[in-house]
């Protein structure tokens, strides 16, 4: 199962069925970077949008241990000195404490040490295979001692596993809006804003 965000609901939408390609497509399209993807009657962009790191849905699947891998590293010790600049830093700030929510249940967190490494250098390949291979090497004492409990019956095994997953939907819609449907459009009244054809089909039921 992969992820990704639903742009106009603002839904984390889990893909595990259907065209491979297009929904790898959906979860890495990166916002300013690549283009949205439409797909299964949505527009969608990358899951990171919502949830970098989405250890609620592997958790929603029944898995009985979860390894996260966490890529967003200590803000650097530079500081923005201009516009654009704080634009970024202020981004990196949000995802870094995203990352932090969103990994706190997971029972293992591989953090690699990619020392400022964007996502589109290619020249660093090598370095980041051997960085997540040494953050990884160093974290099997634990993962061994977390599936030992799980084989005498002492983990944390969820019992439960949602065989279709639902769309993970905002609090704030679930919370303040019940009787609101994400697919039309309301004004800021919260009336439904009807085109030409629908107020005709009312102004006839009326009548």
């Amino acid at each position: 199962v992969i992820v990704a965000s639903d742009l106009h609901t603002g839904e984390l939408v889990p893909i595990g069925a259907g065209d491979l390609v297009t929904a790898v497509q959906a979860s890495c399209s990166i916002p300013f970077v690549f283009v949205p993807c439409k797909h299964m009657g949505r527009v969608l962009v990358d899951g990171g949008v919502v949830n970098p790191v989405p250890v609620k849905v592997a958790q929603d699947l029944g898995a009985e241990l979860i390894i996260a891998v966490d890529l967003c590293e200590l803000l650097d010790r530079s500081y923005p000195n201009h516009l654009l600049g704080v634009v970024n830093r202020s981004a990196e700030i949000a995802f870094m404490w995203q990352n932090e929510v969103c990994t706190r249940t997971a029972d293992i967190i591989i953090r690699p040490k990619t020392c400022g490494i964007g996502t589109f250098n290619d020249n660093m390949k090598w370095q980041l295979y051997c960085a997540g291979k040494r953050a990884a090497r160093e974290k099997i004492p634990h993962i061994l001692e977390k599936l030992a409990l799980l084989s005498s019956g002492e983990g944390t095994n969820p019992g439960t596993r949602l065989v279709s997953l639902p769309c993970y939907t905002p609090e704030i819609y679930m919370d303040d809006n019940e009787d609101i449907d994400l697919c039309k459009e309301y004004d800021e009244n919260g009336q439904e804003i009807m085109d030409d054809s629908q107020e005709e089909t009312v102004d006839n039921e009326q009548a």
